[in-house]
């Protein structure tokens, strides 16, 4: 696995960087050498910091970030977010027919454990004006999937919509969460 720390607004001193490494370590142990952990902590008040992990396996993307008083806590609880939307997706992935080889030995060692994840609520800022701090830039690889491969990734994420690249067409497709709790697909036609 390849480990990459990042420290915004204060320092990643030897201590934790052994601590991160170490808790990240059973991940490691469980998925291919080719999988990417990005771990990025803030300080985001001087009684506040925020650990922010993403592991990226293959096509898909789990992400976890917490808060609290001392950046240790923050990783355990990050650490256990991870761990929770793995063992939450079980059963999904077991369902589904493809290939998930890389999380076989995992699943299979992982004990089933009752989970309550509180959902974050996240609103929009103060004001009615869509000035250019509200808006929060992402870039990332469109990878090839199906469209159920794409809803489950879009799971995964805890979004409500994902853009992905559509294995049967070739072309740039939306997943999103209907309100009646089933999935669109959007597959827009491009003008000549």
């Amino acid at each position: 696995m390849k480990l990459e720390i990042q420290g915004k607004g204060m320092r990643i001193g030897p201590q934790l960087e052994r601590r991160i490494t170490k808790k990240l370590e059973k991940f490691q142990r469980y998925f291919a050498d080719d999988v990417l952990c990005q771990v990025k902590c803030t300080s985001e008040s001087p009684e506040l910091r925020k650990v922010e992990i993403t592991l990226f396996i293959r096509k898909h993307i789990y992400r976890a970030e917490r808060s609290a008083a001392d950046v240790f806590t923050a990783l355990d609880l990050a650490v256990g977010v991870l761990e929770g939307q793995i063992r939450k997706h079980k059963t999904k992935i077991v369902k589904r027919n493809h290939d998930y080889s890389y999380m076989k030995e995992y699943l299979a060692n992982e004990t089933a454990a009752d989970e309550e994840e509180a959902a974050e609520a996240v609103g929009p800022g103060d004001g009615d004006v869509l000035s250019a701090d509200r808006f929060r830039h992402k870039s990332f690889e469109l990878a090839p999937m199906s469209q159920e491969e794409a809803a489950l990734q879009m799971e995964l994420l805890g979004h409500t919509f994902f853009l992905y690249l559509s294995d049967s067409t070739g072309r740039v497709n939306l997943v999103y969460k209907r309100r009646d709790g089933n999935y669109g697909v959007i597959e827009p036609d491009y003008a000549d």
